[in-house]
């Protein structure tokens, strides 16, 4: 079976190299196009690409799949089954039904919770205890394809953004390699549109952290967006909170942000453009 991979994160790396270990006939990966950073804007590529040079796997990375020339070219590849898992780039009809098993999505929610950009991030904030991982049958809807499988998993009461995302993505990986492998033999059920919300992408103003949010409002923005929040002034400067807790002690060094209905304790912090602390560490370095 000949496949196509596209996919531009970590979240999608997993997957890749899951896929290319078992030695399925990945014919072709696609990706976002490098992008210039730094001073001297050289173009850096995506980890998915840097992995596809790595291990010998052709490369495209078009800037869209819209034009004749593109899909002309992803066509030239034959492929049985093209497998997405955050692309970034939309896939029209004809793309959709080049395949003869069409696309299958790797998507980081249990379905049809959290359709949309920033779904792990929207359960955090949510405050959700479950969520999962859901493989779907791609159709020209926001993730409301019929679904193939998926599985549910908790969601830890001190889980962060970044420890939700490594499991989930490790879970996406095994899930995809069982449907691709079964790909003649798989059931697809429509999916329910009770329950179905949309998770939008972040917007910059829900960075910043309101004291007049309750508590677990400003614990579950922490935890979520792993950049941090913006907290306060200092010297005319916001700082970044990284990592907050329900207060546990009268320890006076330390920092706390106030919130409608009490206080946290901040534990890590930053300053923009400088190294997280832990913030024992950065009140010193402000007394210093």
């Amino acid at each position: 079976m000949r496949i196509v991979f596209m996919g531009t994160t970590d979240f999608s790396l997993e997957a890749l190299k899951v896929l290319h270990e078992n030695e399925l006939n990945i014919v072709c990966v696609y990706t976002k196009t490098p992008k210039p950073k730094g001073r001297g804007a050289k173009l850096e590529k995506t980890v998915v690409h840097e992995y596809a040079i790595e291990h010998g796997l052709t490369v495209e990375t078009p800037k869209t799949l819209r034009t004749e020339g593109a899909f002309a070219v992803l066509k030239s590849y034959a492929p049985d089954i093209i497998v997405v898992a955050a692309y970034g780039l939309i896939l029209p009809r004809e793309v959709l039904e080049l395949p003869k098993h069409g696309c299958i999505n790797i998507h980081g929610s249990y379905l049809p919770r959290w359709r949309g950009a920033a779904p792990i991030e929207r359960a955090l904030l949510a405050g959700d205890k479950t969520t999962g991982i859901t493989i779907m049958q791609m159709d020209e809807g926001v993730d409301t394809g019929d679904i193939i499988s998926k599985e549910k998993i908790a969601i830890g009461s001190d889980e962060d953004f970044t420890s939700l995302f490594n499991r989930l993505k490790v879970l996406g990986a095994a899930m995809i390699l069982d449907v691709v492998r079964n790909i003649d033999h798989i059931k697809r059920v429509k999916q329910p549109e009770v329950g179905a919300t949309y998770a939008h992408k972040i917007e910059s103003q829900e960075y910043i952290l309101n004291p007049q949010d309750s508590m677990e409002v400003n614990y579950n923005k922490v935890r979520a967006l792993k950049k941090g929040c913006k907290f306060f002034y200092h010297k005319d400067e916001f700082y970044i909170v990284h990592k907050v807790d329900y207060i546990s002690s009268e320890d006076r060094e330390t920092l706390y942000l106030p919130c409608k209905d009490g206080y946290l304790e901040i534990l890590k912090i930053q300053k923009p453009g400088k190294k997280v602390m832990d913030v024992k560490e950065f009140l010193r370095g402000l007394q210093a």
